[in-house]
C-alpha cells in the first residue's frame, strides 16, 4: 500500500510539473529563430561561407551549443554577458580577420601562447590599446579557463 502511495505522489507531482511549463508555441519559437536567421539563414541554410548551416543539426546538439554561448564556453562569438564581455567577433569578425580601419587586429590561426599572455597582460595594465582602453576592460572580466579557451579558439580559426 506504501508504495502505491508513492507511486501516486510521484505521478501527481510530474503531472503538476509538466502543466507549469509554458505550452510549445511555433510562432514564439519562429521570432526566436528570426534572429538566427540573419546569418544562419532561412530555414538555417547559410548561403555565407562565414556561418555554418544549422538545418538537419539535431535540437540537441543546437541546445547545447546555445547554452555554450550563453555560459560564456564559446564567447568568440557570442560573448559572455553575465559579465559583461562582448562577442570578440564583434570587432576581430566572426572568421577572426580584423577589422583593420577600425585597427582591431586579426586574431585567427594565432598562438594560443601569444594570446593568452597579451590578454593577462591587458587584465594586468601592463598592455594598452586605443583611448578607450576596452582590451584592458574586457580581459579584467575574463577568467583564466576564459583566456585558455578564447586562445584555443582563436588558433583553430582559419
Amino acid at each position: 500500500m506504501k508504495r502505491l502511495w508513492i507511486l501516486a505522489a510521484t505521478i501527481s507531482g510530474t503531472l503538476v510539473m509538466a502543466s507549469a511549463l509554458p505550452a510549445p508555441s511555433v510562432e514564439a519559437g519562429a521570432a526566436k529563430a528570426a534572429t538566427c536567421q540573419a546569418c544562419h539563414g532561412a530555414n538555417g541554410n547559410s548561403s555565407n561561407a562565414e556561418w555554418p548551416s544549422l538545418a538537419g543539426i539535431g535540437a540537441d546538439y543546437i541546445a547545447e551549443q546555445l547554452n555554450n554561448f550563453k555560459t560564456g564556453k564559446r564567447a568568440y562569438p557570442g560573448g559572455d554577458q553575465a559579465h559583461g564581455v562582448p562577442a570578440c567577433m564583434a570587432c576581430h569578425g566572426p572568421t577572426g580577420k580584423g577589422n583593420e580601419p577600425a585597427k582591431f587586429p586579426a586574431l585567427r590561426g594565432q598562438q594560443p601562447g601569444y594570446v593568452v599572455k597579451q590578454l593577462n597582460d591587458y587584465a594586468a595594465g601592463t598592455r594598452a590599446t586605443g583611448p578607450n582602453s576596452i582590451m584592458q576592460t574586457i580581459a579584467k572580466r575574463l577568467s583564466a579557463d576564459d583566456i585558455r579557451n578564447l586562445a584555443s579558439y582563436v588558433e583553430g580559426i582559419r
